[in-house]
C-alpha cells in the first residue's frame, strides 16, 4: 500500500488477516454514554499513548519513551517483526498519526491509519464490540529508534535548524500567532522563530483526510525544497498528522518531529 491511510472497507475485508494487529489509540477507552461498555472495532487492542507508551516521569506530555520501554510494551500487544498494524482513534485522525510515526521511527514499515477512525467505521455501518482483544502470545518486535526522526530543544535552537530545515507547526493560526490562548494553563501562545503554520484541522474534514488537490497548497514549499522538514505542535501529537500528510503528498518520509513541541519550547525559553 502506497498511502499511509486505509479505509474502513479495506479493514473490514482484512480483519481476519493473520499478521494484522488493530490498535485503538483514543485518549481513553471509548465507552457508551448510557453504560460502562467499551466501544471498539472487533479484534482491537488498546494502545495507551499517554501512559505505557510515553516516557515515565517525563516533564512534558507524550514524551517518546526509551527504545526498551517501547519494545517491551509493543511485545505485550503481540506485535511481531512482520506485523501489519492499523491504528485508529475516536476523533477520526488524531492520536493515530502519532502512533504510526512512533512505530515507523522504531523501524516497522507496515503501519497505517484508519481514515475516519472509529466514527468512520461506525458511519460505514460496521459492527463494534464491547471489549478489547487480549493478545494470544507475546510478540517478538524489536525496533531501533531512528534518531534523525526525533529532535529536541537543542537542535530546534541551533543554527543548523535555521539553515537546513523547515519547521512547520500544526496548531491553529490563533495559537501560532499568539492571539488565542494555549489549552495548558499558564503556557504562553506564540510560535518558534522561523516556523511556518499548517493547522492540522485544515487538512481534515469530519475526521477524514481531504483530497490531495485541496490540501496540496499547504505544502507548496516542499516542491523544490532541499531542507529537511521538522513538524511541531502543542505536545507532539498533531505534528504527526501534518507529517503523515506531507509524506502522502510528497512521497518522502524523511522528516522529523520536535517531540517536546511548543509546550517544551515555551516553558524553557524566554518570551
Amino acid at each position: 500500500m502506497s498511502s499511509p491511510f486505509i479505509s474502513a472497507n479495506w479493514l473490514k475485508e482484512h480483519l481476519e488477516k493473520e499478521t494484522l494487529i488493530v490498535l485503538d489509540a483514543s485518549s481513553r477507552p471509548i465507552s457508551s454514554s448510557e453504560r460502562d461498555v467499551k466501544i471498539a472495532i472487533p479484534g482491537a487492542q488498546y494502545f495507551d499513548l499517554g501512559g505505557t507508551f510515553s516516557e515515565r516521569g517525563a516533564k512534558y506530555p507524550n514524551t517518546f519513551p526509551s527504545q526498551e520501554q517501547f519494545n517491551r510494551e509493543a511485545k505485550k500487544l503481540g506485535v511481531n517483526q512482520n506485523s501489519l498494524i492499523v491504528v485508529y482513534d475516536d476523533k477520526g485522525i488524531f492520536n493515530s498519526a502519532r502512533v504510526r510515526w512512533m512505530f515507523r521511527t522504531l523501524g516497522l514499515r507496515d503501519v497505517y491509519v484508519l481514515d475516519g477512525g472509529l466514527p468512520g467505521w461506525i458511519q460505514a455501518g460496521f459492527k463494534t464490540v464491547d471489549s478489547y482483544r487480549e493478545p494470544l502470545n507475546a510478540g517478538n518486535f524489536h525496533g531501533n529508534i531512528k534518531k534523525n526522526r526525533v529532535v529536541g530543544l537543542d537542535f530546534i535552537q541551533s543554527e543548523a535548524r535555521m539553515n537546513e530545515c523547515v519547521l512547520a507547526d500544526a496548531r491553529s493560526m490563533g495559537r501560532f500567532s499568539g492571539t488565542a490562548p494555549e489549552p495548558r494553563a499558564g503556557l504562553r501562545s506564540g510560535s518558534i522563530p522561523g516556523s511556518i503554520n499548517i493547522p492540522f484541522q485544515s487538512l481534515l474534514a469530519d475526521g477524514f483526510v481531504r483530497p490531495k488537490e485541496e490540501i496540496a497548497p499547504y505544502f507548496e514549499w516542499a516542491k523544490d525544497s532541499t531542507r529537511q522538514p521538522i513538524f511541531t505542535c502543542g505536545s507532539g501529537v498533531t505534528a504527526c498528522i501534518i507529517g503523515m500528510v506531507y509524506e502522502w503528498l510528497v512521497g518522502n518520509d524523511e522528516y522529523a518531529v520536535y517531540d517536546g513541541s511548543w509546550t517544551e519550547y515555551a516553558s524553557e525559553t524566554a518570551s
